[in-house]
């Protein structure tokens, strides 16, 4: 148990946030750990979340004001400068919607001390959907991203894996000076567009060193936000199934700064349409009898919420969801 709690006093959660203050308050009652840090940064156009915190005094919080996201420039900056209040070795960013998984953040935190030429880890990313009727209500939880495929792989070929299967690991458990490194690189460039700074920041990361799979769940999603923080910072050219111009001339600017560090030529790197396609859902759904009663399973359990969440995460903890193994489109075959 020491051990542990050596291992989480080198952490600092980054929660972002902008407004939905009662995701907040869900957040803050099933991922609050004493041992861990949190740095809090938010861009809120409210005040509803500062209210909160302003009643929240813990030497473990630390609560930071920003000026409000009304762009994605403001969420970028806002990042950029958080990092310089992180003190510990690493850093893990979430989201109000999002649940922390304290035995995977260890177990990324013990890998990453002994490969030294990785530079983030994680497990599978789990997702669950939110009743409609109460937020206290969600389905089983299900693999939303299987990344053991990028287990210790980095530079072009990781890139260019995760580009034609893309695999979200931007939730992964990053040592700081990498992920400092990362967001100052996207602070000076060219890309603006919130989810192409998605797929820029893991492919900086792949550039920086390697990915370590742990194979323990580390992080629960929530998988029908209908307010998402992102959307509202930019362009909803993914959202929409469209990529507008700049989409194309961000996407090649950010593929030249990766060129530039893996020291090739940029036509190495696989296109931007897989990439693009990967992330918005573009391939057309196949019904296939091998996996339709996968499909009809999975669809009854989204829509069914009679799961509290603090026991879908004690579900994901104790990896007792295993024994129903419902897993997205996009998850482990």
């Amino acid at each position: 148990m020491d051990t542990e709690l050596a291992l989480l006093s080198q952490l600092t959660i980054i929660l972002s946030l902008k407004d939905r203050s009662e995701d907040t308050l869900v957040f803050l009652s099933t991922s609050l750990c004493p041992d861990v840090k949190y740095l809090i940064l938010d861009g809120s156009l409210g005040d509803e979340n500062e209210k909160i915190f302003a009643s929240r005094v813990s030497p473990n919080l630390r609560y930071v004001r920003s000026s409000p996201d009304r762009n994605i420039d403001d969420y970028v900056l806002k990042m950029t400068t958080g990092l310089e209040f992180v003190d510990t070795p690493y850093v893990i960013m979430v989201d109000n919607d999002d649940v922390i998984l304290r035995g995977g953040v260890i177990a990324a935190i013990k890998f990453l001390q002994s490969e030294s030429s990785c530079i983030f880890a994680g497990g599978d990313l789990l997702g669950f959907l939110r009743s409609n009727q109460g937020k206290n209500r969600v389905s089983w939880p299900k693999t939303s991203y299987y990344t053991g495929e990028l287990h210790l792989k980095g530079g072009l070929e990781a890139i260019n894996q995760n580009r034609l299967a893309f695999r979200s690991i931007w939730n992964s458990v990053f040592t700081t000076e990498s992920l400092n490194w990362c967001w100052n690189e996207i602070l000076n460039c060219e890309v603006r567009d919130p989810y192409l700074i998605e797929f820029l920041l893991i492919d900086l990361a792949f550039c920086r060193g390697r990915y370590y799979y742990t194979g323990v769940s580390h992080y629960m999603r929530l998988q029908n936000q209908s307010n998402r923080a992102i959307a509202s910072l930019g362009f909803k050219s993914v959202d929409q199934g469209r990529q507008p111009k700049s989409w194309w001339q961000e996407s090649e600017s950010g593929d030249r700064i990766l060129a530039k560090f893996l020291n090739i030529d940029s036509i190495e790197l696989e296109s931007q349409f897989f990439r693009a396609a990967a992330a918005a859902g573009l391939d057309q759904l196949h019904l296939r009898p091998t996996t339709l009663f996968r499909q009809i399973v999975l669809t009854a359990s989204d829509h069914t919420h009679w799961l509290t969440l603090p026991g879908a995460v004690r579900l994901a903890t104790t990896r007792a969801y295993r024994f129903i193994p419902l897993r997205d489109k996009g998850g482990i075959p």
